[in-house]
């Protein structure tokens, strides 16, 4: 397990803000592709081999990866904004979402969007707030909550995020990523 927890810590160590916490979405694959109207696998199918996608449009798909289980294709599609110097975009895009918020609140893609792009930008308060809402919105999925306790992490708040992590694995006791990961949280609770 140390070795596990050694090898999560040297990754994450090695990675843009934005991919550590798609790590957790490994334990998204059990996840219904399909949730509150947001069909995800459309989403992908819809976007995947085009060429030319608009910057919206790439991090559309690169939630509908991560919200179907499939990290290396969310990671891919990070990096690939990443390069193409996305953070004006997703500030605006973090905006225009706050403010259809304000009409629909349950919006679950528009949650997505300022948690994703928030984090992305290094607002981890905004972005803990916001998987927290989208847990109200939608408490019997699980991979907000491993974000949530990620972000909590960013904010120093292990111990929280432990236990969200704990509520995880007690409904996926064989999901051996949340176990790594809370076996990584635990070694940065220990080393503070």
């Amino acid at each position: 397990m140390r070795r596990i927890a050694r090898r999560i810590h040297m990754l994450c160590a090695a990675v843009t803000p934005v991919l550590v916490v798609f790590l957790a979405l490994l334990t998204a694959g059990h996840l219904l592709a399909e949730e509150n109207g947001i069909d995800w696998k459309a989403l992908i199918q819809l976007y995947e081999g085009r060429g030319n996608l608009t910057t919206r449009e790439r991090f559309e798909l690169a939630m509908a990866y991560a919200n179907t289980g499939d990290v290396w294709g969310a990671r891919r599609e990070f990096e690939t904004l990443e390069r193409l110097g996305w953070r004006e975009d997703a500030a605006t895009m973090i905006a225009e979402a706050e403010e259809k918020l304000l009409v629909q609140p349950d919006s679950l893609m528009d949650l997505n969007i300022v948690a994703f792009a928030s984090f992305a930008l290094g607002d981890y308060e905004k972005s803990c707030a916001t998987f927290e809402r989208i847990l109200q919105v939608d408490p019997s999925n699980d991979w907000p909550r491993v974000f949530w306790a990620c972000t909590l992490g960013r904010l120093g708040r292990i111990d929280e995020g432990i236990e969200q992590l704990e509520l995880v694995a007690k409904k996926r006791p064989f999901n051996l990523v949340v176990k790594a990961l809370l076996i990584y949280a635990r070694t940065q609770r220990q080393s503070d």
